[in-house]
């Protein structure tokens, strides 16, 4: 008999704690809608306390608080995730929030770790390249720069730092042909208008 009641009370607490999850998660869905990310982020600690070792967890705390602007706590939660489950998520959200918080060598190791296990993962080829940029590595910018725009060779963001890097390197010659080739798809382009003559 005492057995029984033992199992019961068990289940009972198990099925209480999975509703109380549901009912957590479902709160921070709401409140993320309406933009309370304080609460939404209570609401995902409380999870967390739940479970620690809950990879998504972390990974959806990290995003609030990246939406949030508190970009130090994103990165924690990110890297938290990452050594629980080092998912594509955890990695681009260590270099996203890296790159919020003008941490320019923390960026790039972190898209070097996407980059291990995505070599053609455009976004971390050009994280990588703007931490060089901002940090006045133009050299390098421009190499990561051409590696990301043989994938998306369109995209006017990268192409636009590309010509800027290019020109601040003091490759003339190759902003020039960048510039060609981005004016006539981006001619209000900041960089467009400050490099073209």
């Amino acid at each position: 008999m005492k057995t029984t009641i033992a199992v019961f009370i068990m289940l009972a607490a198990s099925a209480l704690a999975a509703q109380n999850t549901l009912e957590l998660m479902t709160e921070s869905y709401d409140f993320e809608t309406i933009s309370r990310y304080d609460a939404a982020i209570r609401s995902m600690q409380q999870l967390v306390e739940i479970e620690p070792d809950n990879a998504f967890h972390h990974l959806r705390l990290g995003w609030l608080y990246y939406a949030s602007g508190q970009y130090a706590a994103a990165e924690r939660h990110y890297a938290l995730a990452a050594d629980i489950e080092p998912v594509l998520e955890a990695l681009e959200g260590r270099m996203n929030s890296a790159s919020a918080q003008q941490k320019w060598s923390q960026a790039v190791a972190a898209a070097d770790e996407v980059l291990k296990r995505f070599p053609n993962h455009f976004y971390a080829l050009a994280s990588k390249a703007y931490a060089f940029y901002m940090q006045g590595e133009f050299e390098q910018a421009v190499s990561f720069y051409r590696k990301a725009l043989t994938i998306y060779p369109y995209n006017l963001e990268a192409m636009g730092y590309l010509l800027s890097a290019q020109m601040l390197n003091g490759d003339t010659q190759g902003g020039q042909k960048t510039l060609a080739k981005l004016q006539p798809l981006s001619p209000a382009n900041a960089f467009v208008l400050e490099y073209a003559q």
